[in-house]
């Protein structure tokens, strides 16, 4: 949803990483929300670069990796944001030849950022997790559901934006407002749900901030918000791109790729493997060595893919960290956890690279396992890597 369009911001990560003892320093380079305070002690990031589309790819990698190396206040964990092939993709379709191009760019990025953490003599010591936030559907310039022939706009205020529209009516209003989508729904393409009625799955539930009721487009259907329909129509083209639908749908799912000395090498997920996006942050707090906070995923999910921290290359066998089972255990290798958020299932979209570096230190960090579910397996880019396939526990904008 538009309400959640980086479900799993740095904020919290960076904080707990910060915040586990003197000496841990956290970046976070152009990653939405990263400049907000988070936790009792308003703390927010050491290094920061607020996003700016200006700034060139290898520039951005550059200073990202500087924090690493910084001579006063090094970096163990940061965090990297790239806007493509993302943008592409909602401009000309998640089936485009502009996509496939972008694509080939964005590989190009993730070589440059490899060939630089080896120069740094930081690669063999690093772990590189590439990550993607959603999928997404192609749909036509005119596969449009009109909101004024539906119901009176005078009569309701809506949040977000298509595919999921939240709908608030005015006082008094709600019944013939619900009514009027409900009616709608039966021949036009979009489902309504009450709020208390969403799907499990979906962690859709009521909230002070929640309307009575939303709407979902159906695949390859946007309401009459889309962006393009601002476009005068001699400019439009054919297709766009759009994400937010069920996450069930394949074209919606996408894939987590990892590298370095806590991970397998080689491993590919058998089909039907589950990994939600919110396991990626007891695993990256487990690579960290630090506690999880409260929180809905779980380091279960990775136990496939992860080396039993006894076997992991370049690790002293004193340093104490945290194990795969909750316990003590030995760990010490420093580690780079990278995500690329790229759309698609054959293709990449949507980039949002997260870049993690993090040194392990000798300190105890017992780590809670706790229950989740996903599919789909898919690569982009050639690592000696472990590959997975996961998709949202919710509906994701």
């Amino acid at each position: 949803m538009q309400l959640t369009k980086l479900p799993l911001t740095p904020v919290t990560k960076q904080v707990s990483n910060e915040e586990a003892e003197s000496g841990r320093y956290s970046g976070v380079s152009m990653w939405a929300g990263g400049q907000f305070h988070w936790g009792p002690n308003e703390a927010v990031p050491t290094h920061l670069t607020l996003y700016d589309g200006s700034v060139p790819w290898e520039e951005r990698v550059d200073l990202a990796l500087s924090w690493f190396v910084d001579p006063d206040r090094p970096a163990n964990f940061v965090v990297f944001y790239l806007e493509e092939p993302d943008h592409m993709g909602h401009e000309y379709g998640p089936d485009s030849p502009e996509v496939k191009a972008t694509v080939e760019e964005v590989d190009g990025l993730l070589g440059y950022m490899v060939s630089r953490l080896q120069a740094m003599d930081l690669w063999d010591r690093t772990n590189l997790v590439l990550l993607s936030d959603h999928g997404m559907v192609g749909v036509k310039n005119d596969s449009i559901v009109d909101l004024p022939s539906i119901h009176d706009p005078s009569d309701y205020r809506r949040a977000s934006g298509s595919p999921v529209l939240l709908i608030y009516p005015d006082e008094g209003k709600e019944e013939e407002v619900y009514e009027g989508f409900l009616d709608a729904s039966a021949t036009e393409p979009f489902s309504v749900y009450r709020t208390e009625n969403s799907p499990e799955e979906w962690h859709y539930g009521p909230s002070a901030y929640m309307p009575p009721f939303y709407v979902v487009a159906d695949k390859g259907y946007a309401f009459s918000d889309a962006f393009w329909l601002e476009l005068p129509e001699d400019e439009r083209h054919d297709t766009y791109g759009m994400h937010g639908y069920n996450n069930s749908f394949p074209e919606l799912q996408t894939y987590m790729m990892a590298h370095g000395p806590a991970f397998k090498k080689g491993y590919e997920s058998p089909e039907g493997a589950v990994f939600d996006n919110v396991d990626i942050y007891p695993l990256l707090c487990h690579l960290l060595g630090i506690q999880a906070r409260p929180n809905n995923g779980t380091l279960e999910h990775s136990l496939d893919l992860l080396l039993p921290t006894s076997s992991r290359s370049g690790e002293p066998p004193d340093s104490p960290s945290a194990s795969l089972d909750g316990s003590p255990s030995t760990a010490g290798s420093v580690a780079l956890i990278a995500g690329v958020v790229a759309a698609g299932v054959a293709v990449a979209l949507s980039l949002a690279a997260l870049v993690v570096y993090v040194r392990r230190r000798r300190r105890e960090a017992p780590m809670a396992l706790r229950p989740s579910a996903a599919d789909s397996t898919s690569g982009l880019v050639p690592l000696d890597a472990i590959s997975l396939g996961f998709r949202h526990p919710n509906l994701e904008a």
